[in-house]
């Protein structure tokens, strides 16, 4: 029992829990639209939709844990914002057996939610957490290894914004929409382009351990521009949102489409510093920049779906 409470006294830190926002923003941005576009919200299924998401989330965070330990990536370093992960297993808190077990929990969690909507809602729901379930494991676990092919930044965008904008629609209305998948595109990129630029203080590390991330494969210098690609991907529905044709326009007004392009504001602030000091600081103020960006720009975005 003493040990069971040491785990849930560490569970924020090794669970990295504050990230949540990550993932449930985008569940109430497809929910959101599902009640604009069709006037539906079933308390229930958003809730359950709520835990799964983070039950897979959470697990995706100790499965990256576990096996960046076992594949010699994460090395004990001092902690480091948002990136380098916990180090629970690095500073001997937690045995790489119970970080594991903690990560089967949370699956379990998530597989329990999606049985539990696909009943609700259809089979359908099956195939988003099937997916989802599969790419969040394969992201570290041999032998896809996909953040290691340079593949987990897309892995990570193509999650956090189609996949689950989608599926969080799907649960309410029992099909996709146009619309949402247009305007998934902005929580998708902005989460890309965060994990981007939190691989910039893991660059050495990641180079020496053979993690071949987007940054070590193309450079510190040389994969700046993604960035500017990504926060192109990611404006590009607000700047778009009243040109587009029906039914691929998001239902959002335009003042609050407005006040969400602030969110540029740090993000051109982080592209600045790393271009600037071409590496990533320690502080990885970068990174903090943007987790700024895609909290402002995300939380206005879904408030802007209830505006009329």
């Amino acid at each position: 029992m003493k040990r069971f409470l040491e785990l849930a006294r560490l569970f924020p830190r090794s669970s990295r829990l504050p990230f949540l926002i990550g993932s449930v923003i985008p569940v109430g941005l497809g929910t959101a639209l599902a009640f604009v576009e069709r006037g539906l919200f079933a308390p229930g299924r958003f809730t359950l939709t709520v835990l799964g998401m983070a039950g897979a989330h959470l697990a995706v965070n100790f499965f990256n844990d576990y096996f960046d330990f076992r594949y010699g990536v994460d090395t004990a370093h001092p902690p480091r914002p948002f990136s380098g992960g916990s180090q629970v297993i690095q500073e001997g808190l937690e045995t790489p057996a119970e970080v594991l077990a903690q990560a089967l929990l949370m699956s379990g969690l998530a597989v329990a939610a999606a049985l539990a909507l696909a009943a609700a809602s259809g089979p359908g729901v099956l195939f988003f957490a099937a997916l989802g379930g599969f790419l969040g494991y394969f992201y570290s676990a041999r032998p896809l290894l996909l953040s290691w092919r340079g593949l987990g930044e897309l892995v990570t965008g193509f999650c956090f914004g189609p996949l689950v904008v989608a599926g969080s629609y799907f649960v309410q209305a029992g099909h996709i929409s146009a619309a949402g998948l247009v305007l998934s595109l902005v929580p998708g990129a902005l989460i890309t382009a965060l994990l981007f630029v939190n691989q910039y203080p893991d660059y050495h590390q990641d180079l020496r351990a053979g993690k071949k991330t987007l940054v070590v494969r193309l450079g510190p210098r040389r994969a700046l521009p993604l960035l500017y690609l990504l926060l192109a991907a990611a404006f590009a529905p607000l700047f778009l949102a009243r040109a587009l044709p029906h039914p691929l326009a998001p239902p959002l007004p335009l003042p609050l489409v407005n006040l969400a392009l602030v969110g540029l504001i740090p993000a051109a602030l982080a592209a600045y510093f790393l271009t600037v000091e071409k590496e990533g600081r320690a502080d990885n103020k970068p990174g903090q920049l943007m987790l700024v960006t895609y909290t402002v720009t995300l939380s206005l975005l879904l408030l802007g779906t209830f505006i009329p």
